[in-house]
This record gives structure tokens, sequence and C-alpha cells, in this order.
């Protein structure tokens, strides 16, 4: 679900709302609705990147990052920094990240054969399939 042109004036109130918010289900919701109104939910960036500090917020915050600024360097950092232990439930969501948004960047590309080390099982295989979904050209 993307948000249509319209309400892309709200993202000055959602920053707002989402810098105050102290509830996590709030603050999840706040960085879902980032995340689907996309790049120009840009200048919620650094509220967005502190939630990754909250486990109950990592994984919202990580989608939300890569859907808002996908070819950001400080995005492609935090993904690498999620690949490695002992982030498991991180490290599988930006991998899947990393595959689905086709990031293929040498760093993230590295990043991802690491993870596919990896001792668990999930983070492995989401790792490998991100890897094959990098191989392979996109379909139009």
């Amino acid at each position: 679900m993307r948000v249509s042109a319209p309400l892309r004036w709200a993202v000055p109130l959602i920053a707002g709302r989402l810098a105050a918010e102290e509830t996590s289900a709030v603050r999840r919701r706040l960085l879902r609705l980032a995340g689907h109104i996309g790049p120009p939910a840009r200048p919620m960036l650094g509220t967005i990147l502190e939630d990754l500090t909250d486990e109950r917020l990592a994984a919202d915050a990580l989608v939300a990052l890569c859907t808002i600024a996908p070819q950001d360097a400080v995005v492609h950092d935090v993904l690498i920094r999620s690949l490695q232990p002992p982030h498991t439930r991180r490290a599988a969501l930006a991998a899947e990240a990393i595959g689905r948004m086709r990031l293929a960047t040498p760093a993230l590309r590295a990043g991802l054969e690491v993870a596919r080390g990896s001792s668990n099982r999930m983070v492995r295989h989401v790792s490998r399939v991100a890897l094959l979904r990098l191989s392979r050209p996109r379909l139009p």
C-alpha cells in the first residue's frame, strides 16, 4: 500500500507525532505509515534510525527505512550491520528487504554472503533467497 499524493502533506504531522510518542504500539503504526508514504517521508529518517535500538520497533523501522530511502548509504550501512550477529530476527528481515528491493551493491552482497553462513537456519535461508533474487534479472 502506498499513500496517495494528496496525503503527503501529513509528513510533518506524522514526524512530529513519531518524535513525541512514547507508546510502542502507536510508534509501530506510525513507522508503518511512514514506510507506506515512501521517499516523501525522508525528513523522518533520523527519528526512524533511533527506533532501530528498540527491539520492539526495529523490524518496522527497518522496513520503513528501506522504503523511504532504498539507495541511501546510511540505510545500506544499517542493513549491513543488521545482517551481523546477534540480531537473528533483524538479520532475516534485512536480508528479505535487500532481496525484495534488489539492492545489489557489492557491500550488501558481501553482507548477505556472510549471513548465508549464519548459525541460524532462518537467516541462512532468507540470505540465500535474497542472493538468488539479486542474481536474476528483474522481469518487466
